[in-house]
């Protein structure tokens, strides 16, 4: 009796064993079949790119490409002594006539091989029609912002823009300083080559300018560029907003002269506090004689006239501010034979002194614009006092001849 339970038992165990077993069984292998066949099917059917992945990999190479076109042209304008005359395009042209004939007959390209097309046919002073134009809706805005950049490079050189620009006149060249295309980038300028056509302007700008103007020439440019946040290394932007801006502000000065008188004492003349326009434009500070809406400011002048009915045989001038601190004086006058105003130089600004592109146009315009100019530099009055004689001398006769007085 006690044999049969035991073999009970034993046939019991057996069987939840063999129940166990066959339940892992069914559990177990079936899920490693269907795991095994997911992922072959996931294996056969997965890299298959779609149009847009395929269009993000083509536009970013091209602006790559681009970019380091860009960059590399830029740097040869830069070291151009002929600014906008003499860079490389040809890479450039290429670049925007090619078409990857492996994207050809795919809507998201020719869409975009279409708008190139357009955009090569614009002229220069329609290329802000560029960001109106129907393009593929996927476009990167930093690469069409760089396909602007782009063009404006390549037509600007191609159509002669330059020597046309610097012939027109204010009211039209006004029109045509466009900085509307920053918009497409949220006027926020990371590379020194998008910075280009404000670079183009500002040189327009300065190559028509007044050096000493009365009046502001230049706030309308200052304006226009003044939204554009230029993270750039080379800062072209900021600095030229700095360097173009200009204020005017009354302050007090003193004046002095003495004219040699050969048949009695020498006239003298000393003006302690007069209130004077002083204006600070390229980081020069200036006066300009006669100021015709403040006469009282022309006292000096008068008296000057004054002092002898013959020629006026000035022997010394000195203009310096009362406020000591300020640290202004006369440095150099320029003045021009027919014209009624000249200019008391307080303080200069040598560009000269860096190789910098800005620093290079200033300079330039500086020095063309001087050149036109008779001079009396005050520093050779120790240096070559022979020199600065002579300099006082024809400048007293300018001013008895060509500056009108009461």
């Amino acid at each position: 009796m006690l044999k049969n339970k035991e073999r009970r038992d034993t046939f019991l165990l057996v069987t939840m064993g063999i129940v166990f077993i066959a339940f892992l069984v069914y559990t177990f292998i079936p899920l490693k079949k269907k795991d095994e066949k997911q992922s072959q099917l996931k294996h056969e059917s997965a890299p298959v790119l779609d149009s847009h992945q395929k269009g993000d990999d083509y536009f970013g190479s091209l602006n790559q490409r681009l970019e380091e076109e860009l960059d590399r042209s830029f740097g040869f304008f830069l070291d151009s002594p002929l600014p906008f005359q003499n860079y490389p395009v040809e890479n450039l042209k290429l670049i925007l006539a090619e078409k990857n004939h492996d994207q050809t007959g795919e809507e998201v390209f020719n869409q975009f091989f279409e708008f190139l097309e357009k955009a090569n046919r614009i002229g220069f002073y329609d290329l802000s029609d560029l960001f109106r134009m129907d393009s593929y809706r996927g476009i990167n805005k930093r690469l069409k912002f760089n396909i602007y950049i782009a063009l404006f490079m390549l037509k600007l050189k191609d159509e002669n823009i330059l020597q046309e620009v610097l012939e027109l006149p204010d009211i039209i060249f006004k029109k045509i300083v466009n900085c509307r295309p920053y918009h497409i980038i949220d006027n926020e300028v990371v590379t020194n080559f998008q910075c280009f056509p404000v670079l183009f302007y500002f040189y327009s700008l300065v190559e028509r300018l007044n050096i000493f103007p009365q009046s502001d020439s230049t706030g309308f440019f200052c304006e226009r560029i003044g939204d554009i946040c230029d993270l750039s290394p080379k800062k072209f932007i900021t600095r030229s907003n700095d360097f173009l801006s200009f204020s005017v502000e009354n302050q007090k000065y003193r004046i002095s002269w003495i004219e040699e008188d050969h048949l009695s004492p020498d006239d003298h003349g000393t003006y302690a506090n007069l209130m004077l326009k002083t204006f600070v434009f390229l980081k020069q500070s200036y006066l300009l004689f006669p100021d015709f809406q403040n006469h009282g400011s022309n006292i000096w002048l008068e008296e000057l006239r004054r002092a002898d009915s013959g020629d006026i045989e000035l022997t010394e001038l000195k203009i310096a501010s009362e406020d000591a601190a300020k640290n202004l004086q006369i440095q150099t006058i320029f003045y021009m034979p027919g014209k009624s105003q000249f200019v008391a130089l307080l303080k200069g600004y040598d560009f000269s002194r860096e190789d910098d592109f800005l620093y290079r146009v200033l300079h330039r315009r500086i020095m063309n614009f001087q050149n036109t100019f008779l001079s009396v530099k005050f520093a050779s009055r120790f240096l070559d006092p022979k020199s600065f004689k002579k300099e006082l001398l024809n400048f007293g006769i300018y001013l008895k001849t060509q500056v009108p007085i009461k």
